[in-house]
């Protein structure tokens, strides 16, 4: 059975949002009663991973007072709520820099009550990831210390619709500088870019080894139109729209051309199924991701598409980083911190 990592959820505590969000959250969610049942209780929502076939989650929040309402009192939250469970669910918390004495030692705690990953939402805190630049120096101190003990970053790369949210920060291009500047900093693009820069992020993914991306909030049936045919053919192979399962013929610009390379197919126009999603990267190392999404398959929780298929592209099992934060990532013992999860 092929095993199944969802790597972006929001299980968040409900009751600390700004009451304009959450009333959004509530009118455009309709299993908001779900979400509200798995963010009191993990155990419950262990149990809704077990029937979906879902081995480990990442559970993301971010510290945004002026937009959602979180402070920095989020990252606890996540921590305590994973602790549940804590070789199925992956921690990511917050630092932010415009709110925090000392942002190194704002990691550095973090790392020892249970994050194993960290989370910029540029569009919910107002900067941009390239804000160091600029002057927002503890920006940078994040960085440096995250390259330094080892957890992932991952930054939004995705319009919001919340009230106060800046878009223009959510561009994935001003995630180029950081790739740049910190080279050993595992960097994940949440969303890949959707809806407006998915061909800037492939772009990034294929420019910088320290960059991945996933694709959360993609619904499968329309991830044809969202990815350009230059980003298709260069990150995957052919689908099935009747089966859901990826043929050998090759490259998706091939396959477009005619359906006798793809004999599993009716016909050349592809489209992904809306019950699960297969990828393969063209490194042979790497090996099939099987997503489940069933229309609403993962309670998506602030997600403007209820779609469970958050998938890592590209390179996947050949990064050491990727794979401690899959299994149980610790900090390096020449950090001086202790072992969480």
């Amino acid at each position: 059975m092929t095993s199944v990592i969802d790597i972006h959820i929001h299980i968040q505590p409900l009751g600390k949002l700004k009451p304009a969000v959450l009333e959004l959250t509530r009118h455009s969610r309709y299993n908001f009663a779900q979400i509200e049942k798995f963010s009191a209780d993990p155990v419950a929502f262990l149990k809704y991973l077990d029937e979906v076939g879902v081995e480990r989650t990442g559970l993301i929040s971010s510290v945004s007072p002026e937009v959602i309402g979180y402070t920095s009192e989020v990252s606890d939250w996540t921590a305590r709520y994973c602790s549940a469970s804590p070789g199925r669910l992956i921690a990511f918390g917050s630092v932010y820099p415009r709110h925090v004495n000392d942002a190194g030692t704002e990691v550095d705690r973090l790392v020892k009550i249970g994050i194993r990953a960290l989370k910029i939402h540029p569009p919910h805190q107002l900067f941009s990831p390239n804000a160091y630049r600029d002057g927002l120096g503890p920006l940078a101190t994040i960085y440096e210390r995250a390259q330094v003990m080892g957890p992932p970053i991952k930054i939004h790369t995705r319009t919001s619709i919340f009230p106060g949210a800046r878009n223009l920060y959510a561009q994935p291009i001003f995630a180029d500088d950081v790739a740049v500047d910190y080279p050993d900093l595992v960097i994940i693009l949440a969303h890949g870019g959707r809806p407006l820069w998915m061909d800037e992020a492939f772009f990034l993914v294929r420019r910088h080894k320290n960059m991945y991306m996933d694709i959360s909030g993609i619904p499968p049936q329309n991830c044809c139109w969202n990815i350009s045919h230059g980003s298709r053919k260069s990150l995957t192979r052919c689908f099935s729209a009747r089966t859901g399962r990826a043929s050998e013929c090759g490259t998706w610009g091939r396959t477009s051309r005619s359906s006798r390379h793809c004999p599993a197919r009716k016909r050349p126009n592809t489209r992904f199924s809306t019950t699960t999603l297969r990828v393969y990267s063209r490194r042979s190392s790497n090996s099939c991701k099987k997503m489940t999404s069933e229309d609403g398959g993962s309670p998506q929780g602030f997600s403007s598409d209820p779609v469970c298929a958050n998938i890592w592209l590209a390179r996947t099992s050949t990064s050491p980083a990727l794979r401690r934060a899959h299994s149980g990532w610790h900090p390096a013992r020449t950090c001086g911190t202790s072992t969480s999860s």
